[in-house]
């Protein structure tokens, strides 16, 4: 692989300071293999080390339905092999967040090659947020909205008259608890992925300000797209994910090049 400097050196570097690589589409395939494989491997690792405590995990996961269920009410499941595929993507969901720095380090070394030098050695605290922003959003929601959405699903079913009982079974709840937990991890990556793009000089907070009402329609129908189809989900994602933009904003409008701020410093 040669390394060579691109055509014009980024604001504020020096020829010098300039060491994006240029690779060709076959490099690049090459080079999207190999971390593709280093992924596979520590999602690998990560998942044999799971499958011993997926039974104490799926515990741990179904605690905030478990609180509020009805008394003598209980997780059931109808299929023979259904506990045990169960325990198994209770392990497939905890291995993606044990090998989620490993997984956001590869991400972040494909796209490298395309970077400046001071921008490939911010590899460490990237990695870190991510890690961090995953981890967050994915607590927020078993602390938050897992619990506020089982109570009220169940407690709206409670009918003494109808002798309605409860019967849910694990693997439904695992389904409906993996998509809410994957979906809060990945959002709470918004303002992470906003302030690269503005320190990549290709968004400006004010034309993020500019877009706010399109946000507010998008962040509603990008959480109907990646919640279960219920109105409680949808709109327990979409005022996050709105928060989130607003800091996203505040961060693009830190990390934007110097002279994009004196502008709006002289403007105002």
């Amino acid at each position: 692989m040669t390394t060579e400097g691109p055509e014009a050196p980024g604001i504020g570097e020096t020829e010098d300071e300039v060491s994006a690589y240029r690779m060709p589409l076959l490099q690049h395939l090459e080079e999207l293999r190999t971390r593709l494989i280093r992924a596979l491997i520590a999602y690998a690792i990560c998942l044999l080390a799971s499958v011993a405590f997926s039974p104490r995990l799926f515990q741990l996961l179904i605690a905030p339905a478990v609180n509020h269920l009805p008394e003598n009410a209980s997780f059931v499941y109808t299929r023979l092999p259904e506990a045990f595929i169960t325990y198994l993507k209770v392990a497939l969901l905890t291995s993606v967040f044990l090998a989620s720095p490993v997984l956001f380090y590869q991400a972040w070394q494909f796209v490298a090659p395309g970077l400046y030098k001071k921008e490939r050695r911010m590899v460490l605290p990237f990695v870190l947020l991510s890690t961090l922003l995953f981890f967050g959003g994915a607590a927020f929601c078993y602390v938050a909205v897992l619990p506020w959405a089982c109570e009220f699903f169940l407690h709206y079913g409670e009918d003494p008259e109808a002798s309605i009982t409860p019967m849910l079974t694990i693997g439904e709840y695992l389904a409906f608890a993996t998509r809410l937990l994957l979906a809060f991890g990945l959002v709470f990556e918004l303002p992470l992925a906003m302030m690269f793009l503005g320190k990549a000089g290709l968004v400006r907070h004010k034309r993020l300000r500019t877009l706010r009402p399109f946000a507010l329609i998008g962040a509603f129908v990008l959480a109907s797209l990646i919640t279960p189809p219920d109105v409680v989900t949808q709109i327990s994602l979409g005022l996050p994910l709105m928060l989130l933009y607003e800091i996203g904003i505040w961060l693009v409008r830190w990390v934007e090049p110097k002279q994009e701020a004196d502008g709006d410093t002289a403007g105002s």
